[in-house]
C-alpha cells in the first residue's frame, strides 16, 4: 500500500506529515475507486499505484475559501485536472462540490 507514499519525504511521526500522508492515500483510493467505476485500469494491472504526478494532483482536490473582488470571500471546489483526460495538468474551479460531481465546466481554470 505504502509503495507510492515511500517515494515521498513524508514523516508519519509529525502531525503535518500524517496528515498529508492520509490525504495520499485517500486520493490514491479515490483514484482507484473512480478508475474502477470508468472502467479504465492502468495496462490491465489492478494492482499498479498511480503515477507520482497524479497522485499529488488528486490530493489537491477538495473545498478552497477564495479571495474575490472588494475583499468578499467565497467558498468554492478546487481538482486539479490531468492526463488522459485532459492534455494538460490544470488547477480547476467549481462554483460548488456538487458541479464538480455533475461533471459541469469549470468556472476557472489554471494552466
Amino acid at each position: 500500500e505504502n509503495r507510492l507514499l515511500e517515494s515521498f519525504d513524508v514523516s508519519l511521526d509529525d502531525p503535518v506529515g500524517a496528515m498529508v500522508a492520509e490525504q495520499l492515500r485517500k486520493a490514491e483510493r479515490d483514484m482507484a475507486s473512480e478508475d474502477r467505476t470508468s472502467g479504465q485500469q492502468s495496462r490491465g494491472d489492478e494492482s499498479a499505484p498511480p503515477c507520482k504526478h497524479k497522485l499529488l494532483a488528486g490530493g489537491n482536490t477538495g473545498p478552497l475559501d477564495l479571495l474575490e473582488d472588494w475583499g468578499k470571500w467565497k467558498r468554492v471546489h478546487v481538482s486539479v485536472k490531468c492526463p488522459p483526460r485532459d492534455k494538460k495538468f490544470k488547477l480547476c474551479v467549481w462554483n460548488s462540490v456538487s458541479d464538480y460531481e455533475k461533471g459541469v465546466k469549470p468556472s476557472k481554470d489554471i494552466n
